[in-house]
């Protein structure tokens, strides 16, 4: 584990592996681990897995922030790194914030991976049910309110077979600040809607998706897909919103497959 500090936050980055160069951005309200299980791609890519702002081993931000914040962030860091171009995988809110790399660093995008996320902004009804999350947060002191939502992180045979799995990240859960899980809150309220601009987006992209997700459904993967130029979706069986850790061994080949494919296609070019 490494730290950096960014934007004047101490933000931890898990780093391994060789190669062409991968960013892991997390869901809310995780961390960088929910990407353990891709360790495997690690002799062929580099993986830098940070965490997000008052998650994981990352400072709380004091102040509230956006998405494009979060995008800084992450802009900055491979500043830091010396890294010029990566592939970008979003998880959820890592969709967000991926989105908003593509289009405020578009140089930076070598691919883009959106896994169980959308390019919607908030309806009415999902802003209002974000907003009386932040007051039940602010009101109870404690991040055991999230616990009852997240419930619905993973499928029904994946509570059944590996119940273990379920708990280890619902503590994680338990463990996350309320003045973090505030503030990325407001900031999912109010980003913008990114679907103006995804027919611009020249970019390769792979569309991710837990067919069981019902925290954002399968049908905003679906959207995305008809309105970039450049993207394949791929739905994982027996998963939710939590593919990566549900479906391990089918979402790294999916992955692996992609991930060859753009920087190979790109070296190749060169």
């Amino acid at each position: 584990m490494e730290q950096y500090i960014i934007n004047g936050l101490a933000l931890h980055v898990h780093r391994r592996g060789q190669g062409p160069a991968t960013v892991w951005i997390h869901g809310f309200p995780l961390d960088h681990r929910i990407w353990d299980l891709q360790a495997p791609l690690a002799p062929f890519f580099e993986l830098i897995a940070p965490d997000l702002r008052g998650f994981g081993f990352s400072q709380v931000s004091v102040e509230p922030y956006t998405i494009d914040d979060l995008a800084e962030d992450i802009d900055d860091l491979l500043d830091v790194l010396g890294i010029p171009e990566a592939v970008v995988i979003g998880h959820s809110l890592g969709g967000y914030v991926a989105l908003a790399m593509a289009r405020r660093y578009r140089f930076r995008v070598r691919a883009l991976v959106l896994v169980c996320s959308q390019a919607r902004a908030d309806s009415e009804e999902a802003r209002s049910a974000r907003l009386e999350l932040v007051s039940r947060l602010l009101e109870s002191g404690s991040s055991e309110v999230l616990v009852e939502r997240f419930q619905k992180l993973f499928a029904d045979r994946t509570r059944a077979q590996h119940p273990e799995l379920v708990e280890a990240v619902l503590e994680r859960i338990r463990s996350v600040p309320v003045q973090a899980a505030v503030h990325a809150l407001l900031a999912m309220a109010d980003r913008p809607d990114s679907r103006p601009f995804l027919d611009q987006l020249g970019l390769p992209v792979l569309l991710v998706h837990g067919e069981e997700d019902v925290l954002i459904p399968v049908e905003r993967s679906e959207e995305m897909a008809r309105l970039l130029p450049n993207a394949r979706l791929e739905t994982i069986p027996y998963a939710a919103h939590m593919p990566m850790l549900e479906q391990p061994e089918h979402f790294n080949r999916i992955l692996d497959t992609f991930l060859k494919y753009v920087t190979q296609e790109q070296e190749a070019a060169e």
